[in-house]
């Protein structure tokens, strides 16, 4: 039996360690990069950690997994009447059982310009960049350099938490003086991190006001021009915007819309 498994996220990866070595299987990994990221420990990666501590190469994760192979490729369309998928390189992979697990991607919800305006913490080039950026600002002229993060949910407001210890690295390594920054973060919802209980919120909230974080809560987000935020109470001046506020499942699943319900 022939198990194609499209992704090399937390699903993916886990389904195919669960098949390694199981009898009469064959199982193939399609990813479109060689490493599994942990996003979950992303931000740490823009503070000063190492890449190594969130990207795990999968051919080692799979390095004692006989029946497993790992493609480098781009599946682009299903074809379920005949049991295979299409890639953009022009291959396709027949099965007898699928598996798509081919995670998220950003969710703008339409805002203008924020796309081209903002930095996002996806994938761990995202965040090397974002980190790049972070020392710059440091190293910059600019007294107290604004960031400001859109979206406190367990990336923003872990992002935010860091950010002034890793000020405080990058001028010492570089023998600057200490340079403050000032953040934001900006939620539309009434509290920060809305998805767990509001006492943890409400200690989420003390913290980083503790840590000098302003934070402006029931805040809706219309449009972002280099440099500023566009929001109901008018712009906000930013010298780095990060966008933390939404995810949504991959193109692939509205390109090939007439094999999936989507609610």
């Amino acid at each position: 039996m022939h198990i194609v498994v499209i992704g090399g996220g937390f699903a993916g990866v886990k389904t195919a360690l669960d098949l390694a070595n199981k009898p009469d299987i064959q199982v193939t990994l399609v990813s479109k990069g060689n490493y599994f990221e942990y996003h979950g420990a992303l931000y740490r990666t823009a503070t000063g950690h190492s890449p190594l501590e969130v990207a795990i190469p999968l051919r080692e994760i799979f390095l004692h997994a006989e029946n497993v192979s790992v493609v480098l490729d781009e599946v682009t369309r299903v074809e379920p009447d005949k049991n295979r998928v299409h890639s953009t390189t022009g291959n396709s992979y027949h099965y007898d059982a699928l598996v798509l697990s081919m995670g998220n991607q950003v969710n703008y919800f339409g805002i203008n310009g924020m796309e081209s305006n903002s930095q996002t913490m996806i994938t761990v080039h995202d965040v090397i960049a974002l980190r790049h950026n972070l020392v710059r600002l440091v190293k910059s002229n600019i007294t107290h350099p604004h960031i400001a993060i859109i979206g406190a949910g367990p990336t923003g407001t872990e992002l935010v938490g860091d950010l002034q210890n890793f000020a405080k690295e990058i001028a010492t390594k570089y023998n600057l003086p200490d340079k403050q920054l000032n953040v934001s973060i900006i939620e539309g919802s009434d509290r920060v991190l809305p998805v767990l209980k509001p006492k943890l919120s409400e200690k989420a909230l003390l913290r980083l006001s503790k840590l000098g974080v302003t934070v402006r809560l029931s805040t809706k987000v219309n449009a972002c021009e280099p440099g500023k935020i566009c929001l109901d109470s008018g712009k906000l001046d930013a010298d780095l915007i990060v966008w933390t506020a939404g995810s949504r499942i991959v193109d692939f699943y509205h390109e090939n819309s007439k094999h999936f319900e989507l609610e």
